[in-house]
């Protein structure tokens, strides 16, 4: 009986301890993002708190506390005070506008006497306490584009935490989530989704509020894996919010769990394998894998022991993803997976008679049995033109034999139809003999885990085409599967296939289309590589790539850029959609023609853009060099235009009263090689420095008057230096009267 008193009384008192935080601001309960969605290279660590596309609004102190550190800097969280409240937590308030009149005077300070803008002050428990709803500071866009309140919670080990599962923090949401695409990922040498070593990308049908499928079953052979493209919605908000939980399940066993309820800043760079870097990259959108890329990091999120990857052996399951929101409201989708170990058709031989093409394909009991076998002539793309009648059917324990009359500049599609799937398994061929040259195009695709090449013929292969990998000790075949009459794709896609080969080359039968030599490069975690040519070196260090990457590049003599004037060959490293460990150092050699060598950078470039890499000059070799974060396209160009200083505010020669200069601003901006920083932009009243805020998304440079000006005679100089060494500076006078 006393125990059961001394549980109630606890409970009791836990219950009247309970946490309820206040809201953070009254601009608004709408929210622009939420926890843990996809940013540029981190997990976003908080809410958005929307504020009505205005500055000023009043930011209020969650709960008891005390102020213990507060941040100013140009960029990042802009202006921000950090909260450390009585249960331990931290509440962070990001991109203000500004400060209460004591914590203003605490800022301004510190600013002069560190004689600059940015500030890193923290406080003592004793110096600056706060009760709940104190106004501690006022909403911004500092550091950020539009006007909205960032606010974080965080663990008293300065983990981040998501503010939605607290009392008092809480939006009204009703509606489930949106479930955009589904990708099916093979992740061996030899997986296939539906017949081929790609990414599957489906966009699911809704079937009710919160219930999607995909209405075709999917094929698949050997490992795979699943991702999904998903966003929340609140009803009468048009942002699309990233989602709370995702549950994988196969056969109603849970398989996989993403949670998005808190992380730690050493690892908020691991977004970049939570999400599919590649997908994205190439612009078919964000997808979340439900799987582990690499078992050895370790992703926040992830909630589950397996490392995701679907290597069922069953001929047939079923696979479901339930997703749901910060307030529980939950979607879902059903999938179907068959395994399918059919292959194309492959034919055996092929003659011509004088009314009939003739041809012997495979039967075997593995891989080359069909329920019916089809036919269609259709064109070089692919696009059908008519059926094709077939006679003379014949079928033995080994072979389907089959006759088609003659057709003229049409190409034959040979469809297996799989007992299993009723899937059609397709092998193109072209009947038509040709004297004219074909010639072949040879592209190279990393995939999860493998690696795929890609032909494209000029003209359809009169026969089924082959690629051939040399290298000192072998002569190996890598198998290929035709996507369309002209285009084929390689079915073998492991790296080791392309290790030590020297020559690669393409036939058609027995005809050789293409002979070239290899310039891929297998770069392994373990690498120490030196990649040079007359042009640059690029030193690879160990651990430069977290999985085996083929690396290649090329030298573009003729690159044209819209908008410069490149003074070197343009130097491209591919693939450039893979994540990389390290960086690597690239150096590239400046022509002997170049005397002048001031302002001259490394850039990254593309036909539109160039973005300078830090860099350092060696006049003596006569080199730049750089470390690259990235593969990509580099050249040396110089940056001799020096920065701008425009809508400078007071206007030179104008009189103006006291009340009216409450600031002195400009516009400042830097197009090439950019601004410098903070410590090389510089603004002088009456030739004294004055600490003024830099924001550079919106490039403004402004200093807000703690005094009003006194009458009479004033001047303002503006000085800035950008990346390149160049310097821009302007000055104004104006009068002040009564």
């Amino acid at each position: 009986m006393k125990k059961s008193i001394y549980l109630l009384f606890l409970a009791i008192i836990q219950l009247l301890n309970a946490q309820t935080y206040l809201w953070p601001t009254n601009s608004s309960e709408k929210l622009s993002a939420t926890f843990g969605e996809y940013r540029s290279g981190h997990f976003h660590a908080g809410i958005d708190i929307k504020t009505n596309n205005s500055n000023g609004y009043p930011c209020y102190a969650i709960e008891n506390g005390y102020i213990s550190r507060i941040t100013l800097k140009p960029n990042g969280y802009g202006k921000a005070i950090y909260l450390n409240l009585k249960d331990g937590n931290i509440a962070v308030y990001g991109h203000l506008d500004g400060f209460p009149a004591k914590i203003d005077s605490i800022i301004k300070k510190e600013q002069k006497a560190n004689n600059k803008y940015s500030l890193n002050k923290y406080f003592q428990k004793s110096e600056l306490p706060v009760k709940k709803g104190d106004v501690i500071a006022y909403t911004g866009d500092t550091g950020t584009r539009h006007p909205h309140l960032h606010f974080e919670l965080r663990d008293c080990n300065h983990n981040p935490i998501d503010p939605l599962n607290f009392d008092g923090l809480k939006i009204e949401d009703n509606t489930p989530p949106v479930i955009n695409k589904i990708a099916i990922v093979p992740v061996t040498a030899t997986s296939l989704i539906n017949n081929l070593p790609e990414y599957f990308i489906a966009k699911p049908a809704l079937i009710s509020q919160g219930k999607y499928r995909i209405s075709k079953p999917i094929r698949f052979r050997d490992d795979f894996a699943i991702e999904i493209s998903t966003h929340d919605i609140v009803k009468g908000l048009w942002n699309k919010y990233g989602p709370a939980k995702i549950n994988l399940f196969v056969d109603d066993s849970l398989y996989f769990s993403q949670v998005a309820e808190k992380f730690s800043y050493d690892k908020t760079g691991l977004i970049v394998f939570d999400r599919d870097f590649q997908l994205m990259s190439e612009g078919k959108g964000r997808f979340i894998r439900m799987w582990k890329f690499d078992e050895s990091l370790d992703i926040p999120f992830h909630r589950t022991e397996t490392n995701g990857i679907i290597s069922s052996k069953k001929e047939r399951f079923n696979a479901r993803l339930e997703v749901f929101d910060f307030n529980g409201n939950k979607s879902e989708i059903n999938m179907t997976f068959l395994r399918d170990m059919r292959e194309a058709p492959e034919i055996m031989s092929f003659s011509v008679d004088s009314a009939n093409y003739n041809f012997v394909i495979k039967r075997d009991s593995l891989s080359h049995i069909y329920k019916a076998i089809d036919l269609n002539w259709v064109n070089k793309k692919g696009t059908f033109i008519d059926n094709a009648t077939m006679t003379n059917f014949m079928r033995t324990d080994s072979t389907y034999s089959f006759s088609t009359k003659k057709q003229k500049n049409l190409v034959l599609k040979i469809k297996g139809i799989s007992p299993k799937t009723d899937a059609a398994l397709i092998t193109f061929f072209n009947p038509n003999e040709t004297n004219s040259e074909n010639s072949v195009e040879i592209t190279y695709e990393h995939k999860t885990k493998t690696f795929v090449a890609k032909l494209n013929f000029k003209s359809a292969p009169q026969y089924e085409p082959h690629l051939f990998l040399h290298n000192d000790k072998s002569f190996k075949e890598i198998k290929l599967s035709g996507i369309s009459p002209t285009e084929f794709i390689t079915l073998n896609n492991s790296f080791k296939n392309w290790y030590n080969a020297h020559t690669i080359e393409i036939r058609d039968g027995s005809k050789i289309i293409s002979r070239a030599n290899n310039e891929l490069m297998p770069i392994t975690p373990k690498s120490n590589k030196l990649i040079n040519n007359d042009l640059f070196s690029l030193e690879i260090p160990p651990e430069f790539v977290f999985d085996t990457m083929m690396v290649a590049y090329r030298v573009d003599t003729n690159f044209f850029h819209a908008k410069y004037n490149l003074l070197s060959d343009v130097v491209t490293f591919s693939p450039e959609n893979q994540i990389l460990k390290k960086r690597g150092k690239l150096t590239i050699n400046i022509p002997d023609e170049m005397i002048n060598l001031e302002h001259l950078s490394i850039y990254a470039i593309d036909h539109k853009n160039a973005r300078l890499i830090s860099n350092e000059i060696d006049t003596i070799k006569k080199t730049m060099t750089a470390e690259i974060k990235s593969l990509g396209s580099y050249a040396l160009l110089k940056d001799e235009t020096p920065p701008t200083i425009t809508n400078i505010f007071p206007n030179t020669g104008k009189y103006y009263k006291k009340s009216s200069v409450k600031t002195l601003k400009c516009i400042i901006n830097d197009k090439l090689s950019g601004l410098a920083g903070e410590d090389f932009i510089i603004m002088k009243l009456n030739n004294e420095k004055v600490i003024a805020e830099w924001h550079p998304i919106h490039h403004t440079l402004e200093y807000r008057l703690e005094d009003k000006l006194p009458k009479g005679k004033h001047n303002l100089s503006i000085t800035l230096h950008d990346k390149a060494g160049n310097i821009a500076t302007k000055e104004v006078e104006f009068h002040i009267v009564d």
